[in-house]
């Protein structure tokens, strides 16, 4: 559960920030239309938004990856039934991602947002998008991995990433093998340790 929290908590604060330079931009406009020379504060204040917005789509995939292995790393000695919700957690924050492409199409009829922050929330979400089906492919291995003994299977966790990563070519198809662990692993109701 921790790489879910951590990640979260950065999309959080990478949404306060998009607001902050949104609010920024538009009050610097406002300035330079109204013919005011531009203090230095305001000019520091524009170059700083102007790198965010570029490095922006790293900031975002660095930073919510970086916070998920954290957060995952940190949770490490959780029991099964956590690991199973985080799991459950990721797949459900990655299904929509991945269906995406397909509803794209529709979302020209459907209207555009209004203001100028909706193409950096489409940032967040596209790095929502990258790291959720690789978190979820990470967990389903690493539970995969705990239960196998319990389970008395032969199906081992770099199964379930190799067969993630071959079902990738057809796009949420990656996800069916860590829903099967997670269904799998459903019949161990109790918590037990990290080994």
């Amino acid at each position: 559960m921790g790489s879910l929290k951590g990640a979260g908590v950065v999309i959080c604060a990478i949404i306060l920030l998009v607001l902050a330079v949104s609010c920024v931009v538009e009050r610097a406009e406002e300035l330079a239309a109204s013919g005011t020379t531009l203090s230095l504060g305001w000019r520091i204040a524009i170059a700083a938004t102007s790198w965010y917005v570029r490095l922006l789509p790293f900031i975002a995939i660095g930073g919510v990856a970086l916070a998920a292995l954290v957060g995952g790393y940190l949770s490490r000695q959780c029991s099964v039934i956590h690991e199973r919700r985080a799991l459950l957690g990721w797949v459900l924050i990655a299904l929509p991602d991945l269906a995406l492409p397909f509803i794209a199409p529709l979302m020209p009829s459907l209207g555009g947002p209004s203001g100028r922050a909706w193409i950096h929330g489409f940032t967040v979400l596209m790095a929502v998008g990258i790291v959720a089906p690789v978190a979820a492919i990470a967990i389903g291995a690493h539970l995969q991995s705990r239960v196998r003994t319990q389970l008395a299977s032969r199906v081992h966790g770099w199964h379930i990433a190799g067969a993630s990563v071959l079902l990738a070519v057809l796009g949420p198809a990656l996800l069916i093998p860590p829903l099967w662990v997670w269904a799998r692993s459903g019949s161990l109701t109790h918590a037990s340790p990290a080994p």
